[in-house]
This record gives C-alpha cells, structure tokens and sequence, in this order.
C-alpha cells in the first residue's frame, strides 16, 4: 500500500511537468484547438515551456542559491492547482455524459493494431527500463550529476554545464526535466521522461501525416516510427542523452508549420508555434539551426 501510495506521488509530479497545460488547452482552447491531439502536444509543448525558460533565467540572472527550487515549488502548487480545478470541471461534465454502449464497435483491424501498439509499447518501455544505466556513458557523467546539482543547490553556480561561460552552457529542457523529477523524489519516472518525449513525437507524426495526407497515413507513419530499429537502439542505450527532446521539438514544430500554413496565418495557430520553436533552441545545440529553418 505505501509503496503504490509512493508510486502515485512520484507520477503526480512526474505530470506536474507537462499535464497542467494539457488541461488548461482542454478548458480554455477547446475551440482554438479543435483536435484533441493537437491539444495533448501543444499543451504539453507549452508547459514544458513555462518550466524551462523561466529556470533558466531565474538560473543565470539571479544565479541565487535555491533560486530554481523556489520555482520548482511555485510551478508545483500551480500546477496542482489547476489540476483540481480540471477535476471540479470534469466532475460536472461527466455527471451529464451518457454513453450508448450499442454504438461502440471495434473493427478487426483496429483491434490489431491496437495489440500490435500495446506490444510494442511494453517492447520499448522494458528496454528503456531495464538497460543497465552505465551504458548511457554521457547521461551518467554529465546530464544526471548536472540535474542533480541543480536540485540540490537550486541554481547553477555549482553545475558542470551550466557555469559563466558559454562553453559550458548546455541545452537545458532534458537536463531541468531531470531535475524537476530529482527535486521532488520522482526518481522512479526519470526514465519515463524520454518515453514520454518518444510519445509526443509519434502523436506529432501521427498528426503531420493526418493533415498531409488521410488517416491511414497517419497509422502507417506511426507504424514505421515505432517498428524503426534506431529508436529501439536509442531508447536502449541512449535515452537519457537529449535527442529525444530534440526529436519531439522538431516534429511539434513541423505540425506547428503546417497547421498555420493550413490555416493561413490564423493567429491562433501561429501562436501554437511559438512552444516548440522555442524549445528547439533547448533541446540540443543543432536544434538553433532548425529553429531558424522553421523560422525562414
């Protein structure tokens, strides 16, 4: 019982990192936002947003002992806030919902899929898992010490990638999402952080090919991402490193593109860029070149 008590503490935060903005485009951008998907990536996008960019400000312009864990903590009652507000609200629409179980119908080759999808899963979420850690050499000695420091300290005065100079300033999203997860004991999820990444990049792909082409598309692209043998490679022996971040800020950004291109310069959409362009910038060094690329 305390053990799953535990468990559920450390998910609660684990989610503290990008859940509140999922809820808040589910309330407040239902109508900007018409597709559920579209609003699970870019809610997420920006959240993650919200937790990085002001850390690393409060980091290098304050440089104040236990600065970025008085806003890890701020970020956390925020966040929790709105999560009982979307359970309130949830409550209340789901008192009005009925369901007609005779119109639900599940097609054979949805079926397959959906076993295939659930293999696959359980597939890469055991190898993430359970690859021992010390072949992810650069995680182990830089991106982990430097999260840790960062959550001890509470700023970057003492971190081996985040000092004065700009050799050693590092892109920051996976490294502060570490850090978030080792602040607040998630240690259990760490892990999960680029399994996550890995979903919204297959969702965002899953979206581009959608609104390219048909829904079919979507499914096959979905299909190649997740059976492509260098992802099952990277989550087994490099998911800590930061490409997974990269990856996720590049396709959310591609949909980005597209969704305003689509909707011909709705403000609406164009603000939706504004997220993952600027976590391309966060995510790894070669993700400035392709924020410009999106720009131009």
């Amino acid at each position: 019982m305390l053990e799953a008590l535990e468990l559920f503490r450390q998910f609660t935060f684990f989610s503290l990192s990008w859940a509140p903005g999922v809820m808040l485009f589910e309330n407040f951008f239902r109508d900007k936002v018409p597709s559920r998907l579209d609003r699970l990536i870019f809610g997420s996008a920006t959240w993650l947003l919200i937790l990085i960019i002001p850390s690393l400000l409060v980091g290098h312009l304050l440089n104040v002992r236990g600065a970025i864990r008085i806003y890890f903590s701020f970020l956390a009652y925020i966040g929790l806030l709105i999560y009982a507000l979307s359970i309130v609200r949830l409550i209340s629409k789901v008192s009005s919902v009925k369901f007609n179980l005779q119109k639900i119908g599940i097609h054979y080759s949805y079926f397959l899929y959906a076993t295939y999808m659930i293999g696959i899963t359980g597939y890469i979420v055991s190898i993430t898992y359970f690859t021992h850690l010390l072949w992810q050499w650069d995680a182990v000695s830089l991106y982990l010490p430097a999260a840790s420091s960062v959550a001890r300290t509470g700023f970057f005065g003492e971190s081996m990638l985040f000092g004065s100079s700009i050799e050693t300033l590092q892109p920051p999203l996976a490294i502060l999402l570490y850090s978030w997860n080792l602040y607040f004991g998630a240690t259990f999820f760490l892990r999960a952080i680029p399994l996550f990444l890995l979903f919204l990049a297959v969702l965002s792909t899953y979206r581009i090919a959608t609104s390219l082409w048909s829904r079919s598309a979507g499914v096959t692209a979905v299909f190649c991402f997740t059976t492509f043998l260098g992802v099952h490679y990277y989550m087994s022996k490099s998911s800590l490193y930061l490409d997974m971040a990269l990856t996720f800020a590049i396709t959310a950004s591609t949909l980005a593109v597209i969704e305003t291109i689509k909707s011909k310069g709705d403000l609406t959409t164009r603000l939706l860029t504004v997220a993952p362009l600027v976590l391309l910038s966060v995510a790894k060094e070669t993700g400035i070149f392709y924020m410009f690329f999106f720009i131009l």
